[in-house]
C-alpha cells in the first residue's frame, strides 16, 4: 500500500509501541556493529559509503578482538588502515621492547595498547604517528575495550565511541540502527494499528523525526502526503458528526436464500449491539427489506389504486357495475404484464413493478372510459351489436394512437437506457400499455355485451 520496504513498517511499529523506552535500550559493541554489517543493505539506503566503510573496519576490529586473533604487520596494516611500512617498524620497535619473537604476530589489543601505551608516549617515537592515525588507534582501543568488558551502551553512548571512526556518523543515525535493531529482534507480529493511526503517527512524528530523514526521501514523503488527503477525504464520506458508515463485504450472493439469512442474522446482531438508529444500505438489503414488506406494500398499492379509480369511474357515470368492469379489466392487464415479463426476464425490480401498476391503472382505464362511454351512448338509439359499431367507431381511434405512443415510446425509450431499472420500468409499460390495449380492443366490447343489462340502465338503452 505504502511502496515501503517491511523492516522499514517493522521499525515504524515498534517505535510507535515502545517509544517512551527508546532512549533506554542499550546494546553491546559487539552486538550493534555484527548486526548493521549483516544488514547492509539496509544501510546503503541510510549511510554512505564512507560510513560503511568505517563500520566495516570495526567490525574486523571488534570480531578480531573477540576471538583473540593475531595478525601479521601487513595483516594488521590493512586492518588499521597504515602503511606497510609503519606497522612494520611498529612491529620490530615491539619486539625489540619485549624480546619476544611471538611478537611478529599481534592481536588488535595488544598492537593499539603497545602504540597507545609506549609509543605515543616517547617522544623519540610518538612524532611518527599523525594526528589522524593517533585518533584513529584511540577511538579504536575505546571499542576494543568496550566489546572485551561486554558492557552495553545506549544509543547516545554509541554514538560517541563512534564518532571516532567517521565524522559524518551522527547520533540521530546511531539511534535510527537501534530502532532497526529492535524491530528485527523483538518486534512483537501480534502489534496492530489502523491504516489512520499509521498514517497520522508517520506524518505527525516520523516526517518531523530528525531521525528518519535518511531513510525517507522527498518522493516517499510527498506520496505520504497525498495519501494522508485521500485518507482525509474518504473519511469524511464515511463518518461525519451524526452518523458514521460501515461498510459490510460478503462472498454471498446479491439476492439468495444464504443472503436472507446472513441479513436476518445481522439485524438481530445490530438490533441486540447498537444503540440508536442504524440503516442498512445495498442491493441485497434493499432485497432483504422488499421481501419482508414486499406483499402488504403490493397489496395496499393495488387496493388504493383500484379504489381511487373505481370511485372515479363510479362518480363519472353514476354506477356500480361499470367501474368494477373497469378495474378488473385493466387490473388483469396488470397481472398478465407481469407475469409475461417474469416468465421473459425471470425478474421484475420492485420499484418497476409498483410504478408499472399505478401508471396502466390510471392510463389504460381510459381507454376503457371512452369506449364504454360510447357505447352507452349507443344504445339509447341502436341494439347490442349496433351499439358496438359505433361505439368502435367513435372511439378506435383515439384508443389506437394514445395507445400507440405509450406503447412505442416507452419500448424504444427502454432500447436505448442503459440504466437496469428504468430499462425495466418502461418495458415494463410498454408491455402493460399492450395487453391493456388489447383487452379493451378485443374483450371489454364481449364483457359490455354480456353485461349489458347491468351497464345500461333500461330507460337509456331500446
Amino acid at each position: 500500500l505504502l511502496g515501503m520496504d517491511g523492516s522499514m513498517l517493522k521499525m515504524l511499529y515498534t517505535v510507535h509501541a515502545s517509544e517512551s523506552q527508546i532512549r533506554n535500550w542499550s546494546l553491546s559493541m559487539h552486538t550493534i556493529i555484527n548486526f548493521l554489517m549483516n544488514n547492509s543493505d539496509m544501510l546503503e539506503s541510510m549511510m554512505g559509503s564512507d560510513e560503511i566503510s568505517s563500520l566495516s573496519t570495526a567490525q574486523a576490529i571488534i570480531n578480531g578482538s573477540v576471538n583473540g586473533t593475531s595478525y601479521t604487520a601487513d595483516q594488521i596494516s590493512g586492518l588499521m588502515g597504515m602503511s606497510r611500512e609503519q606497522a612494520r617498524q611498529l612491529y620490530l620497535l615491539y619486539t625489540s621492547r619485549h624480546s619476544d619473537t611471538s611478537g611478529w604476530k599481534l592481536s588488535v589489543k595488544g598492537f593499539i595498547d603497545f602504540i597507545m601505551d609506549d609509543v605515543l608516549s616517547d617522544s623519540e617515537y610518538a612524532d611518527k604517528i599523525d594526528a589522524d592515525t593517533s585518533d584513529m588507534l584511540s577511538s579504536a582501543r575505546m571499542m576494543v575495550n568496550a566489546v572485551i568488558s561486554g558492557e552495553a551502551y545506549t544509543a547516545e553512548e554509541m554514538g560517541t565511541l563512534l564518532s571516532g571512526l567517521t565524522e559524518d556518523l551522527e547520533s540521530s543515525m546511531v539511534e535510527l540502527m537501534y530502532l532497526y535493531a529492535e524491530s528485527s529482534e523483538n518486534a512483537d507480529p501480534q502489534w496492530t494499528m489502523t491504516l489512520e493511526t499509521l498514517f497520522n503517527y508517520m506524518i505527525n512524528d516520523v516526517l518531523k523525526d530528525s531521525r528518519f530523514e535518511s531513510v525517507i526521501d522527498a518522493d516517499m514523503r510527498q506520496k505520504l502526503l497525498e495519501t494522508q488527503d485521500t485518507l482525509d477525504e474518504g473519511k469524511q464520506q464515511l463518518v461525519t458528526e451524526n452518523y458514521s458508515r460501515l461498510i459490510i463485504t460478503s462472498t454471498y450472493p446479491e439476492d439468495s436464500e444464504e443472503t436472507t439469512a446472513f441479513f436476518a442474522d445481522l439485524e438481530q446482531f445490530t438490533n441486540d449491539k447498537l444503540d440508536g438508529d442504524y440503516y442498512m444500505v445495498g442491493n441485497s438489503a434493499m432485497n432483504y427489506e422488499m421481501q419482508k414488506t414486499f406483499d402488504n406494500e403490493q397489496l395496499f398499492i393495488t387496493l388504493l389504486t383500484a379504489l381511487s379509480i373505481f370511485l372515479i369511474v363510479a362518480f363519472t357515470f353514476k354506477s356500480l357495475s361499470i367501474p368494477l368492469i373497469l378495474v378488473l379489466l385493466v387490473q388483469c392487464g396488470v397481472y398478465i404484464t407481469i407475469t409475461i415479463t417474469g416468465a421473459l426476464n425471470g425478474s421484475i425490480y420492485y420499484l418497476a413493478l409498483l410504478i408499472v401498476e399505478c401508471i396502466l391503472m390510471g392510463s389504460t382505464v381510459d381507454y376503457g372510459i371512452l369506449l364504454t362511454n360510447y357505447y352507452c351512448e349507443a344504445r339509447r338509439t341502436a341494439n347490442v351489436k349496433d351499439a358496438l359499431k359505433m361505439a368502435y367507431e367513435g372511439s378506435i381511434h383515439t384508443i389506437m394512437s394514445s395507445g400507440l405512443i405509450l406503447i412505442l415510446v416507452t419500448a424504444v425509450v427502454g432500447g436505448l437506457f442503459e440504466n437496469p431499472t428504468v430499462t425495466s420500468i418502461v418495458k415494463t409499460i410498454s408491455m402493460g400499455a399492450l395487453c391493456a390495449t388489447l383487452l379493451i380492443l378485443f374483450v371489454l366490447p364481449g364483457v359490455l355485451a354480456a353485461c349489458d343489462k347491468i351497464v345500461t340502465k333500461k330507460k337509456n338503452r331500446v
